[in-house]
């Protein structure tokens, strides 16, 4: 048994925040998180203070606090994984790390050292892997979709794959 106790475990936290990485390892707690909800706010509050809008993860682990999804790790996730939809993050399985070159400005005099990264992300076969490209546009829901896989594509796979695309974009 752990009678391990974090230093920062008691603090006032709404969202999981670098701390919290730190507290599972020290608990034996997976870094590894399953999305459950994904839900997109506007004019929240976070640890008091008032956030205009953002994308958060709610996980699977009762242990895991609602992640505010930040705009570097929304990229890190579409790099991997090609999904550019936040809602279909339902079900993988996201690895996080603590970054030390991370830094937050809090406030006009308070900035933060540190963050949370996601390190991985395992789609647990929710969506096809980037290099399957046709299965990509076959599951394409819409035309932002399509056009993001094109986008990744370089020239002479944009020449394989034109008339697939061509005809999945009539499609939609």
């Amino acid at each position: 048994m752990n009678n391990s106790i974090h230093y920062l475990k008691s603090r006032n936290s709404d969202f999981l925040a670098g701390a919290d990485l730190e507290i599972f390892e020290l608990e034996g707690k997976s870094k590894i998180l399953t999305v459950k909800k994904v839900e997109y706010k506007e004019n929240f509050r976070v640890n008091g203070r008032l956030k205009q809008k953002g994308i958060i993860a709610y996980f699977e682990e009762p242990y895991a606090k609602p992640l505010i999804i930040n705009t570097t790790n929304t990229r890190k996730i579409k790099e991997l994984t090609g999904v550019i939809d936040a809602s279909k993050y339902v079900g993988f399985s996201l690895e996080f790390h603590f970054d030390v070159s991370v830094r937050m400005k809090v406030s006009q005099t308070e900035t933060l050292k540190g963050g949370i990264r996601i390190k991985s992300v395992n789609t647990n076969g929710l969506v096809a892997e980037l290099k399957d490209v046709k299965t990509r546009i076959k599951q394409a829901a819409n035309k932002a979709e399509l056009m993001s896989i094109w986008q990744e594509l370089n020239e002479s796979d944009q020449a394989i794959y034109k008339d697939d695309m061509t005809v999945k974009f009539k499609s939609l």
